[in-house]
């Protein structure tokens, strides 16, 4: 624990929530440069992965729960039909099989094209830089409010 201006800081929250902001602020960049040097291209649903995770809930009961990825097959700017399966699933199934999907991709990195989306394109960087903003309030701002309140 740390003392700044007479306010007593939580070192090890504050320190990860500030690893985690600059993850995100990489991942961000990251995102960016991948939506500027990305070709748009519509994509077709040729059906579904199904990932199963399962765990046990507090009363000691085991369950199952299941997340669905969409498999896209898209073709690329040199007329190659290519398909992928993007890392994010959902629990639920958004697009119709045989249904269209926009989608971003690589020209030159067939492996690496994602789901048009918010989600699939910034998630990661949304998700570290929230968890950092919750720590980093543990570590810093509440211990500084509560010496003002």
């Amino acid at each position: 624990m740390a003392t700044i201006a007479g306010v007593a800081i939580e070192t090890t929250p504050t320190i990860l929530g500030g690893l985690l902001f600059w993850l995100s602020w990489f991942l961000w960049q990251r995102s960016r440069r991948f939506l500027r040097d990305s070709l748009p291209a519509t994509g077709e649903v040729l059906g579904y992965e199904t990932r199963e995770s399962t765990g046990t809930d507090d009363r000691g009961r085991e369950y199952t729960t299941y997340t669905y990825a969409p498999i896209v097959r898209y073709t690329d700017l040199n007329g190659v039909v290519r398909e992928f399966i993007p890392s994010l699933s959902t629990g639920k199934k958004p697009y119709s099989v045989g249904g269209p999907v926009r989608i971003r991709y690589y020209p030159q990195q067939d492996a690496d094209a994602r789901v048009d989306s918010v989600l699939a394109i910034y998630g990661l960087a949304i998700f570290s830089f929230s968890f950092g903003l919750i720590l980093f309030g543990v570590g810093v701002i509440i211990p500084v409010l509560e010496v003002v309140f």
